[in-house]
């Protein structure tokens, strides 16, 4: 028996990239390159362009920034509540502890010191398919081949 989670483009994960280190993009993405299920839709440094693609493309992941992309990350992803019902789940990335704080007062999936390691990239990734996969099960959305 064969589990399939992604059978077309409707099922695939879609993240989203606010960062405006070349590096980190890379490295975020050469993990991602490994799971077939997820959809890379773009990487943003900017408030209106980081909103207009959220709001466009509806990604189910978005890893951020939170050391000075957006002038108040935090304040950003409250103003998704007025326009979004389902609100996506964000993975925050600084240099300071003190992010890492905030990040889990506000609910984030999970967090990333800098510099980013490809362990916990590919940890966070899996936990976060894992969580879509229980919550597909539950929806009754879940797909055994």
């Amino acid at each position: 028996m064969v589990f399939s989670f992604a059978q077309n483009q409707m099922d695939l994960i879609k993240y989203l990239i606010i960062e405006k280190d070349k590096n980190i993009i890379k490295n975020i993405n050469e993990v991602l390159k490994d799971f077939n299920e997820f959809n890379y839709i773009g990487a943003t440094n900017n408030d209106e362009s980081s909103m207009n693609i959220i709001l466009k493309d509806s990604p189910d992941l978005i890893f951020i920034n939170l050391d000075g992309i957006i002038e108040d990350p935090f304040y950003f992803i409250k103003e998704l509540n007025q326009f979004k019902e389902i609100i996506p789940e964000f993975i925050g990335i600084s240099s300071s502890k003190e992010n890492a704080y905030k990040a889990i007062k506000s609910n984030f999936f999970d967090f990333y010191l800098t510099p980013i390691k490809e362990l916990e990239v590919r940890k966070s990734v899996l936990r976060f398919q894992k969580k879509k996969i229980i919550k597909s099960k539950k929806n009754g959305l879940f797909k055994i081949l």
